[in-house]
């Protein structure tokens, strides 16, 4: 089955690296694609690297638009797809050749499946060969997850396959409506959260299929990126939490139980950025208005209450627990 794919990646700034990406794209085997490059105001050539690939490969079309981050850039690409699946790349990390044929293969074999979801591996820099051969043809081992699955996946140990949007091809169909959030960063959790709980079934393959570059320019090597990384990790559990369904009571354990271990971390790690006012404040603001339902769980465990309940108490007790396991800032 040939099924229209809709391509969509959010490009800011991304001159240095941004054509060896594209060409991973625009070189996929799986050719029926729908190219779609969102310009989101970036201030270097970004904006004419993605026009000359437009001009090469008439699959792609080109928004130019005026900066709004990166879940403005996938929400305006999401807006105009029109493919019957849409995958999200980023526009600084590289994948195999053969990636989209492998997932809409993955995807098409059961019509209950709602997105198919690569492996991936982190890779060091831009001086390895990132883009295995083409032409994967051997069965690939492939694992279902239920819905339950996917969200136990999304916050036990916060596995990063589930975390992130890069590496999965989802139903259009279950994305309708569904948006991203405006948190500058973390936003793929609070993504994957919302659509997971759509999900009837996935798909897994098994193979690293997506290579999540580290590189000095990424956004995860900015200097305020745990600092940042924290304040909305702590907003998006909460804000979810505090919009959680009838039908989903059940996963509060899971919103509350993250969302104190995070408060946690983000108390001790405002110690080497000087925000201790600011950040204690909003963590007893979240407190206060999740104290009751945080306590009264019964899906939570009662050493594991008292311990973030104690370190949020007792911040230098915290912090010499974080100095005895390696965590303090």
């Amino acid at each position: 089955m040939d099924d229209l794919i809709s391509v969509i990646v959010p490009v800011y700034n991304m001159e240095s690296v941004l054509e060896r990406t594209l060409a991973c794209v625009v070189n996929q085997t799986y050719r029926n694609l729908e190219i779609i490059l969102v310009d989101d105001g970036s201030t270097d050539s970004s904006g004419k690297i993605c026009d000359d690939f437009a001009n090469k490969d008439p699959r792609c079309r080109v928004i130019h638009k005026e900066n709004g981050g990166q879940g403005s850039a996938k929400n305006a690409g999401q807006r105009v797809a029109s493919g019957q699946y849409l995958i999200f790349p980023d526009s600084d990390d590289t994948f195999n050749l053969d990636m989209i044929r492998i997932l809409h293969d993955a995807i098409s074999k059961d019509s209950s499946y709602d997105i198919a979801i690569s492996g991936m591996e982190q890779v060091d820099g831009w001086d390895s060969d990132l883009t295995p051969s083409a032409n994967i043809t051997e069965a690939l081992p492939l694992v279902e997850y239920s819905r339950d699955d996917l969200i136990r996946g999304l916050f036990d140990g916060f596995d990063d396959r589930f975390v992130y949007g890069w590496n999965k091809l989802y139903k259009k169909d279950l994305l309708d409506g569904l948006w991203c959030g405006d948190y500058p960063r973390h936003q793929d959790f609070d993504f994957n959260y919302r659509a997971y709980l759509r999900t009837k079934r996935a798909i897994f393959v098994d193979f690293q299929l997506y290579h999540w570059v580290q590189w000095a320019g990424s956004k995860t090597h900015q200097s305020n990126t745990w600092d940042l990384y924290y304040k909305c990790r702590t907003a998006i559990l909460y804000d979810n939490w505090a919009h959680l369904t009838p039908e989903n009571k059940k996963y509060e354990p899971y919103l509350l139980d993250a969302l104190y271990r995070t408060m946690v971390f983000w108390e001790e790690w405002c110690r080497k950025s000087g925000n201790i006012p600011e950040v204690n404040s909003l963590c007893n603001d979240y407190r206060k208005k999740t104290r009751k339902a945080y306590i009264n769980n019964q899906e939570i465990g009662f050493f594991r209450k008292g311990f973030c309940l104690t370190m949020l108490a007792f911040p230098h007790l915290s912090h010499l627990v974080m100095k005895l396991t390696s965590n303090a800032r």
